[in-house]
C-alpha cells in the first residue's frame, strides 16, 4: 500500500478505542455496552460472552415497550459525564502524517481529539465532518492536498437528536442512504474509489462489510476487486467471507489484532520518517516554545501540568464555539519576560478559568499558583456581579483542601460536565463587554 504517496485511507472502528494499555482491556464501546445493560435493566445473561454495543442494543429493542429515546439519552449521558483520553492506537495513527483523510465508523470524537493533540498541541485544527440522516449532506473539500487533516464520521456523531449509528438498524439505514448518489458525499466517495482502504478494527458482520465495501468502491469492487487490507477480530474467523474478500484482492491480516497492527505500522513509519516528520507534527520543546499571541477577550486557562489532557479538552470545547482560549502550553517556568507576558494576559482576559484537581490541592510551590495569585488580585478590580474567576473541578477533590484558595471556594465552582453551561455564560458576557466598548 502506497502510504508515502498518500494513496491510503484508514477506515477506523471501535476495536481501536482501548481504555488502557494493558492487554485485555475493554474498549470504550464495550464499556458503553455494559453500562447500558446496567442502566436500562437488561438481562445480561441473554448476551454472549464479550458482548458489544450492537448486541446490547439488539437486546434492548427485543422488548417492544422500550423507547429509542431512552437508549440515546443514556448513551449520551455515559459518554459525556466524564472525559476520555484519546486511546493510544488513535494517537499512533494521528502521528502518521501521510494520512490526511480518516474515515471513522464510530460516533465519538476521540479520533478528532487524538489528531488535534498529536499534530496541533490540542488546537482544534482538524476538519471533522459527520454524515447525518436528519441534516443536509456535508462533504470533504474537492481539492486534494489540504493542509488540514479531515475526519469523516460515516455513521454520524454523538448528539442530542440521536442521529448516529448505535444499532444495526440505524447503521443499515445510513449504509442504504450512502448507496444513493443524491444522498452521498461525492467527493468522499471519489477519494474512496481512487485510493486503497486500510480497514482497522471495525469488526462488523460480514453482510455489513460487504455493503460498505460495495458502496465505497462502486462497481469496481465486484468487477476488478478492491486494493486494501482488513484488520479486525471477526473477519478472519469467517472463512466464507474471507474467501469472498480474497477473490476481490482484499488482504485479511492474520498476525494479530488491529491494536497490534497499528502499533507495528506506527513503529515502522517512525523508523523511516519519524525524525523529520515527528518534529514537524509535534510542539516545540517547552523551553523554546513561544507563547501564542493573546487575542482580546480571551479566556485564560490555568492548570497543573499533570492535567494537560483536561486543559486541551476544555480549550477545544471553547474553540468549537468561537471563544478564544489562551494558556501556557509549556506549563513550565520560563524566563522573566515570559512570566510578565502571562501576567499581562491575565490582566487582559475576560475570564480566568483554573482547573482544580488533586494535582492542585496541595501547597506545593508550582507556577500555576503564581497565575492564581495574580488572578485573585485582578478579580478585585471587577464588580461583585462579574464572575471573573470561574473554577472547574476535574475530580472529587474537596474544595477545602489546603491548596485551594478561599477566593476560589467562594465562587461558583462547576464540574467538567457543566462546561457547556460555562461556555454559554462566557459567550454572553464577552458579547456584552464588546458592546459596552463600542463608541456611541
Amino acid at each position: 500500500m502506497d502510504m508515502e504517496a498518500q494513496q491510503v485511507i484508514p477506515v477506523l472502528g471501535s476495536e481501536l478505542l482501548v481504555l488502557g494499555e494493558e492487554p485485555g482491556q475493554p474498549t470504550l464501546y464495550q464499556h458503553l455496552a455494559k453500562e447500558l445493560v446496567s442502566r436500562l435493566s437488561l438481562e445480561e445473561g441473554r448476551l454472549p460472552e464479550g458482548y458489544g454495543l450492537l448486541e446490547a442494543t439488539n437486546l434492548f429493542f427485543q422488548d417492544p415497550r422500550n423507547r429509542a429515546d431512552d437508549l440515546y439519552y443514556e448513551t449520551r449521558g455515559i459518554l459525556t459525564e466524564r472525559s476520555w483520553p484519546a486511546p493510544e492506537p488513535l494517537r499512533q495513527l494521528a502521528a502518521i502524517t501521510h494520512f490526511d483523510l480518516f474515515v471513522s465508523t464510530t460516533f465519538d470524537s476521540l479520533l478528532e481529539q487524538a489528531v488535534n493533540e498529536v499534530r496541533f498541541s490540542g488546537a482544534a485544527r482538524t476538519q471533522a465532518i459527520a454524515y447525518a440522516e436528519k441534516r443536509q449532506v456535508e462533504d470533504i473539500p474537492a481539492e486534494s492536498g489540504s493542509a488540514r487533516p479531515t475526519i469523516f464520521q460515516l455513521f454520524g456523531k454523538l448528539d442530542a437528536t440521536g442521529d448516529y449509528g448505535i444499532t444495526e438498524e440505524k447503521i443499515l439505514e445510513f449504509t442504504h442512504r450512502l448507496q444513493s448518489r443524491d444522498l452521498r458525499p461525492q467527493n468522499l466517495f471519489d477519494a474512496l474509489q481512487a485510493k486503497s482502504l486500510l480497514v482497522l478494527g471495525c469488526g462488523f458482520p460480514g453482510w455489513l462489510t460487504r455493503f460498505l465495501l460495495r458502496a465505497a468502491k462502486g462497481e469496481q469492487f465486484l468487477l476488478q476487486g478492491s486494493r486494501g487490507v482488513i484488520v479486525d477480530r471477526s473477519t478472519r474467523q469467517d472463512p466464507e467471507f474471507a474467501l469472498f474478500l480474497e477473490r476481490r484482492q482484499t488482504v485479511i491480516y492474520s498476525q494479530g489484532d488491529a491494536v497490534q497492527f497499528v502499533a507495528e505500522l506506527h513503529r515502522r513509519w517512525m523508523e523511516k520518517f519519524g525524525p523529520t516528520s515527528a518534529a514537524a507534527a509535534s510542539p516545540q520543546p517547552a523551553a523554546e516554545q513561544p507563547a501564542e499571541d493573546f487575542k482580546p477577550d480571551s479566556v485564560f486557562l490555568s492548570y497543573a501540568s499533570e492535567d494537560r489532557q483536561y486543559a486541551l479538552q476544555v480549550k477545544q470545547a471553547f474553540d468549537q464555539t468561537g471563544v478564544d482560549v489562551w494558556f501556557d502550553q509549556s506549563a513550565l517556568e520560563s524566563g522573566d519576560d515570559y512570566k510578565l507576558k502571562i501576567e499581562k494576559n491575565i490582566e487582559d482576559c475576560s475570564y480566568f478559568v483554573p482547573l482544580i484537581s488533586r494535582n492542585t490541592a496541595t501547597m506545593e510551590k508550582r507556577f500555576f499558583r503564581r497565575e492564581w495569585s495574580k488572578a485573585i488580585d485582578e478579580a478585585e478590580a471587577y464588580p461583585p456581579e462579574y464572575p471573573f474567576i470561574q473554577p472547574i473541578l476535574l475530580d472529587d477533590t474537596p474544595l477545602d483542601s489546603p491548596g485551594i484558595p478561599r477566593q476560589f471556594r467562594e465562587r461558583h465552582v462547576r464540574k467538567l460536565e457543566a462546561l457547556p453551561e460555562l461556555i454559554e455564560d462566557a459567550k454572553k458576557r464577552i458579547r456584552e463587554r464588546r458592546l459596552q466598548r463600542r463608541p456611541a
